[in-house]
């Protein structure tokens, strides 16, 4: 497990211009002299970029380059800043540290289980919404009748009708009427 959960940091942009870089591809952006509380991982992430950052504005000078110079770091350059430079500056740059309370993060299975209870729960609101309509079934008495018990059934109830009605359209006017 990460020991980093719910560890949280305060950095400090102890330089005189915003600095911003990315993280995990999101851009985070802390003003000249502002400091910030994140996560460890990000805040430590951005602690070090901008260490760098700024050991690196720090060298004015040319970069030599001599492949016979053993000096110049096997004909790669001179270093600009060590790690040890590194670490003081990220010290500099880093404030205190603090863990918050972090809930444990639930299985697929419990989130799953959750979504299954939402989905009963809504399709019990519908069905007590929908519990005082009649359904319409198979062996419901509308469907027993043809055409003319249709009709019979409509008079009978006092709704207005069309004789070029479809049988589907009167047995909708008969449960509406019942219904309501």
């Amino acid at each position: 497990m990460d020991n980093s959960v719910g560890k949280v940091v305060v950095m400090t942009n102890i330089t005189d211009e915003d600095f911003t870089h990315n993280y995990g591809g999101a851009p985070f952006t802390v003003r000249a002299k502002e400091s910030l509380s994140f996560p460890y991982v990000v805040g430590v992430h951005l602690a070090r970029h901008l260490a760098r950052k700024i050991l690196i504005s720090g060298d004015k000078g040319a970069t030599s380059w001599d492949p016979k110079d053993p000096t110049s770091n096997g004909g790669n350059g001179t270093v600009l800043f060590t790690q040890e430079a590194e670490e003081l500056k990220m010290k500099e740059i880093l404030g205190e540290e603090y863990t918050v309370d972090t809930p444990a993060k639930k299985s697929e299975i419990d989130l799953l289980k959750e979504e299954i209870a939402k989905l009963n729960d809504f399709r019990k609101g519908i069905e007590e919404d929908n519990k005082d309509v009649p359904k319409i079934s198979e062996d419901s008495e509308l469907d027993t009748l043809d055409r003319s018990g249709l009709i019979a059934k409509v008079k009978e109830l006092g709704i207005k009708f069309s004789p070029t009605d479809k049988n589907n359209d009167l047995k909708e006017k008969i449960m509406a009427k019942m219904a309501g």
